[in-house]
C-alpha cells in the first residue's frame, strides 16, 4: 500500500509543480498584453495635450479656459504614465510587483477581462517558471505535510515495559 501512496504523492507533487510553473510564466504575457493596452492609451492622452496646445479649436478660446483645459489635459496625461510607465521601466524581476501595484485599476480590470494566455518567451517568463515551479513545490508540501501526519503515517502505540 505504501508503493501506491508514493505514486499518488508524486504525481500531485508533479501537478502542483507544472501548475504553479504555468501560472507564473503567465505573468510575461499579462505584462505584454498590459503594455499593449496602456501604451495607446498614454498615446492618446499625449496627442490630446498637444491639441490643447497648439489647436486651432483650442487658440480661439479665452486664455483662462484654455489654462484650465491644458491643465485637466496635463493631469489626465500624468495619471496614464502612473499607471503604464512603471510597468514598462520595470526589469523582468520587478514587472511582477509593478503589476500588482496597479491591479485595481482600470487598464489592468480591463486587460485581465481580456486576457488571453500565450506562449512565454524570453528570459523573464523563463525566470517567472522557475519562481512559479519552486513555489508551486513549497505550498504542495504546506499542504501535504499536516495530510501525511494524520492520514498516512498513523500514530506509533508505545507500549509500557513490565
Amino acid at each position: 500500500m505504501t508503493w501506491l501512496w508514493e505514486r499518488i504523492d508524486r504525481l500531485l507533487c508533479a501537478v502542483a509543480v507544472a501548475f504553479g510553473a504555468a501560472m507564473a510564466a503567465q505573468l510575461d504575457p499579462l505584462a505584454t498584453q498590459f503594455l499593449a493596452r496602456t501604451g495607446p492609451w498614454v498615446a492618446a492622452a499625449e496627442a490630446h495635450l498637444a491639441d490643447v496646445r497648439t489647436g486651432l479649436k483650442y487658440q480661439v478660446m479665452a486664455d483662462t479656459v484654455r489654462r484650465d483645459l491644458e491643465r485637466a489635459a496635463e493631469a489626465e496625461l500624468s495619471r496614464r504614465r502612473a499607471l503604464h510607465d512603471p510597468v514598462a521601466r520595470a526589469g523582468p524581476v520587478g514587472r511582477p510587483l509593478a503589476l500588482l501595484r496597479v491591479r485595481g485599476q482600470a487598464p489592468m480590470a480591463e486587460t485581465w477581462a481580456s486576457f488571453v494566455p500565450a506562449l512565454p518567451r524570453g528570459a523573464g517568463a523563463t525566470v517567472y517558471a522557475v519562481i512559479g515551479l519552486v513555489l508551486g513545490f513549497l505550498a504542495y508540501e504546506a499542504l501535504r505535510w499536516p495530510v501525511m501526519k494524520l492520514v498516512v503515517d498513523p500514530p506509533k502505540r508505545r507500549f509500557k515495559r513490565r
